[in-house]
Parts: structure tokens; C-alpha cells; sequence
């Protein structure tokens, strides 16, 4: 917040999966949406996935808290997206956060 920036909130995760899948994912809380990831463009945009049963897969928290060690956060997999509260917030590589406002 001292450099005018936050987490993001759910419509702009939402902005970026709509961008990364190619087309609207919008859906209810922990709603799968199948898509295609595009992992190039996820690259370019700072982000690393990991290999998990398979796919390629990575987490971004968004801005609202739901305890104290809980956020929700966007899964953005090979297959589909979802967002919902996730946690505990950890370090585990697959776990991302990005800074927008200004």
C-alpha cells in the first residue's frame, strides 16, 4: 500500500484468466471452467506453474481475506480456472501473488 499498489481483486483475476484463457471464465465460487491455459503468455507476465497430476498449474490470492491465514485466490490450470478461498497462505511456488494500482 506505501506504493500505491494492492493485491488484486476477483474481477481483475477474472480480467487476467479472460486473457490467458482466450475467452470469459467468469463462474461461481470454486465453479471449474474448463479452458486452455496459454502458458507462453502466462510466462511473459512473470508467472511459473508447476506439474501437478499432470497439468500445469499455479495459484494467484486475491485481495480479500477470509481468516487469518486464508485468502481467496484464482487456480489457474492447463485445463480450467476457478477461484475461492484457499489457504493457508504459504510459500509453496505455485502460489503467486501480483501487485496492481498505482
Amino acid at each position: 500500500a506505501d506504493q500505491g499498489q494492492r493485491l488484486a481483486n476477483d474481477s481483475e483475476l477474472t480480467t487476467l484468466a479472460n486473457d490467458l484463457y482466450g475467452q470469459s471464465v467468469a463462474g461461481a465460487e470454486h465453479e471449474d471452467v474448463a479452458g486452455n491455459l496459454d502458458t507462453e503468455k502466462a510466462s511473459k507476465y512473470g508467472f511459473s506453474s508447476a506439474t501437478v497430476s499432470g497439468m500445469s498449474i499455479f495459484y494467484v490470492w486475491g485481495g480479500v481475506e477470509t481468516s487469518v491465514d486464508k485468502a481467496y485466490a484464482r487456480t489457474f490450470a492447463s485445463v480450467g480456472t476457478n477461484w475461492g478461498s484457499d489457504g493457508p497462505r504459504n510459500l509453496d511456488p505455485i502460489v503467486q501473488a501480483v501487485c496492481v494500482g498505482g
